[in-house]
């Protein structure tokens, strides 16, 4: 299925945050509107955005056995 884009679509780049909470006080500061809030963070302001979610903590990405 082909989708033409109109031109409406809005822009949201993925941004990493190593401190989320920081990212999402950023973002309400510059005022964005949060349009989802969890893990996963979605800002919009006019025709564009931003998201980033919240990482898996240090340790647990770690936990694989290296033998």
């Amino acid at each position: 299925m082909n989708h033409i884009l109109t031109g409406a679509e809005l822009a949201r780049p993925f941004l990493p945050a190593k401190d989320f909470d920081l990212f999402k006080r950023f973002y309400e500061a510059l005022g964005f509107e949060k349009v989802l809030e969890g893990d996963v963070a979605i800002f919009r302001a006019g025709s564009g955005g931003a998201c980033s979610r919240r990482e898996a903590s240090h340790a647990a990405s770690r936990s694989v056995d290296r033998r």
